[in-house]
C-alpha cells in the first residue's frame, strides 16, 4: 500500500482510540524500511533514480519491506512499547498492525519473517491501484465521520 492509506488508516485508528497523531504515526512507522532500501542501494543521490522507486510500482531489489515489517519484530517492539509508553500501547500496536495487514492485501511481495524469504505472501489489491483508491476513499470518509461527529 501507498503511504497515504497508510497513514490514513493509523489516523481512523488513532481517532478512534482518541490519539490521533499516536495511531497516524504507527500507521507510518513500518515505512522506515524503505528509507533504508533507498539508501542502501544508492537511489537517494540521484532525484529521478529515487522518484522512479519510491512510487513505482514494482521493489526491485526485494527490501523495502524489510525489519520493521517483520511481525516478530512488531510484536517485539509493541511488547517494549507497552513498558515505556503504556497509555499509546493499544493505539501503537493498532496502528502497527494496520500497516501490517495493509501490506499483506497488496500484491507486492511481502515477507513476515524478514530476512528470511521462506514465506512471500502476495494479496488481492493491486499495489498503487484504482482499487487501493476506492479503499483510500472509504477509510476517509469513516475518517471525516469520526472526526465531525
Amino acid at each position: 500500500m501507498t503511504l497515504p492509506t497508510h497513514a490514513i488508516s493509523g489516523l481512523l485508528i488513532g481517532s478512534i482510540l482518541g490519539h490521533p497523531v499516536v495511531g497516524l504515526i504507527a500507521g507510518c512507522f513500518p515505512d522506515i524500511d524503505h528509507l533504508y532500501s533507498y539508501v542502501k542501494h544508492g537511489y537517494i543521490k540521484n532525484w529521478k533514480t529515487f522518484y522512479k522507486h519510491a512510487f513505482g510500482k514494482e521493489d526491485v531489489t526485494g527490501d523495502q519491506r524489510n525489519i520493521l515489517h517483520n511481525v516478530l519484530v512488531v510484536l517485539l517492539l509493541c511488547l517494549i512499547l507497552s513498558f515505556i509508553l503504556p497509555k499509546f500501547f493499544i493505539v501503537f500496536s493498532l496502528g502497527y498492525i494496520s500497516h501490517i495487514i495493509l501490506d499483506a492485501i497488496d500484491t507486492s511481495d511481502y515477507f513476515p519473517l524478514y530476512p528470511s524469504k521462506i514465506i512471500n505472501i502476495k494479496g488481492f489489491l493491486d499495489f498503487y491501484s484504482y482499487q487501493e483508491g476506492i479503499l483510500f476513499t472509504i477509510l476517509l470518509i469513516i475518517q471525516l465521520f469520526v472526526s465531525f461527529s
